[in-house]
């Protein structure tokens, strides 16, 4: 699905186009059509070349191209990555639009990001935060039909923090989505 030995160019980061968009509260995503709008909104923008799934990654300008739909009503308790049932049930409409828009084009690709709070070891909190992408790639697939092979999961521990906070902080523990197709095709 995804051809990284192809050649890119480098990212230079100040040379990348400034996202017009921010993050989006998928909670504030009023219906379906306003959700599917927020995530083709990178179609929208010519970013003259593409990116390897590496790059996605690894830098966040690039990432930002794509604009990041917060799950915020999920979190996750302290140290945990298991999704509460009451919170796979709030997955519902994200799962079924990832699932439509994969069935139109095969070649549809999410990141699905994990963070932690501050609290705890860098090393420990990089693996709790794929755990959590994890689990809720896996409920996306498990409850929602969506192929795993069209989502990309990937922790970020608490390099990314919603509120700057040392102290725990339920918000900072979460997942959030991009549709990244545009970025790499």
């Amino acid at each position: 699905m995804i051809d990284d030995t192809r050649a890119i160019e480098p990212v230079i980061v100040q040379d990348l186009p400034e996202p017009n968009y921010g993050e989006i509260e998928y909670s504030a995503a009023s219906d379906r059509e306003s959700l599917r709008q927020a995530l083709l909104a990178a179609d929208r923008r010519d970013l003259g070349r593409r990116f390897s799934l590496r790059q996605v990654r690894e830098y966040a300008g690039v990432r930002e191209l794509a604009p990041e739909i917060n799950l915020e009503a999920i979190t996750f308790t302290t140290n945990s990555a298991a999704l509460e049932p009451s919170q796979a049930r709030r997955l519902r409409q994200m799962g079924q639009l990832m699932r439509e828009l994969v069935a139109n084009d095969p070649t549809e690709l999410f990141l699905i990001e994990g963070h932690t709070d501050a609290v705890g070891s860098g090393g420990h909190n990089l693996l709790l935060s794929d755990r959590r992408a994890e689990s809720v790639a896996l409920a996306f697939s498990e409850y929602f039909g969506v192929p795993a092979e069209n989502m990309v999961v990937q922790g970020y521990g608490e390099s990314y923090l919603k509120i700057r906070s040392q102290q725990a902080e339920r918000l900072n523990r979460r997942v959030a989505v991009r549709r990244i197709t545009a970025l790499v095709r």
